[in-house]
């Protein structure tokens, strides 16, 4: 699998890499959503895992930019916070799901639980 992680924290980044590492899966790193954006116009990504709040156009605003133009993209936004007025943004936005940060060490088991889960019909072609 090839991952793009984007966050504009590099701790944060190197978490979520530590955290799928062991699956010995491919990782791009971005900064910031337009990052990411111009990423996934060059490259597809079997996963983004996105931060929602980052400097410039965020998680949200990148999730809906890429889906826009591929609906295929499986996004999983994370947060620092467990709100769930964000959940509802962030699925709203195009991610299948919306995890809180203090459990990126479980972002294997739940990949998995996604990777499982029919697509929504939203989201197909």
């Amino acid at each position: 699998m090839n991952y793009l992680i984007v966050d504009d924290h590099p701790m944060t980044r190197q978490a979520v890499i530590e955290s799928l590492r062991q699956r010995g899966d491919a990782f791009a790193e971005a900064g910031t959503g337009e990052e990411a954006i111009a990423y996934c116009e060059q490259h597809t990504p079997d996963w983004i895992i996105m931060d929602v709040k980052m400097p410039g156009k965020g998680g949200l605003f990148a999730s809906r930019a890429i889906t826009a133009s591929r609906p295929e993209a499986r996004i999983v936004v994370i947060s620092q916070y467990a709100d769930e007025q964000m959940a509802v943004e962030a699925r709203a936005a195009g991610a299948i799901d919306f995890v809180s940060k203090d459990r990126i060490a479980e972002l294997p088991e739940i990949l998995t639980e996604l990777t499982s889960t029919p697509p929504r019909p939203d989201r197909t072609h």
